[in-house]
């Protein structure tokens, strides 16, 4: 296996966008945690302009939170056993 971090620049905070692996594995990470935040943003405007109630612009909100929150607690024990099997 070719060392990936053989070539790249001085080292500093910006050094690892030098690799291109990384690069275009943060970029992706960025560009679908900016898309998270337009669509909670969005389910809020909608949900504030379908009702007045603040319970369920609340719930808008812990809805869209629930999902950072709970998916790693199912996907780490799954990725465990995964991992095992290899």
């Amino acid at each position: 296996m070719p060392d990936v971090l053989e070539d790249t620049p001085d080292s500093g905070p910006s050094s690892a966008l030098g690799v291109p692996i990384f690069r275009a594995v943060w970029f992706a990470s960025m560009s679908s945690n900016f898309g998270g935040l337009v669509q909670a943003v969005g389910a809020s405007w909608l949900m504030t302009t379908l009702t007045d109630s603040p319970q369920y612009v609340a719930l808008v909100q812990a809805s869209t939170a629930a999902r950072s929150c709970c998916l790693p607690c199912w996907q780490a024990p799954l990725l465990t056993i995964w991992t095992a099997g290899a």
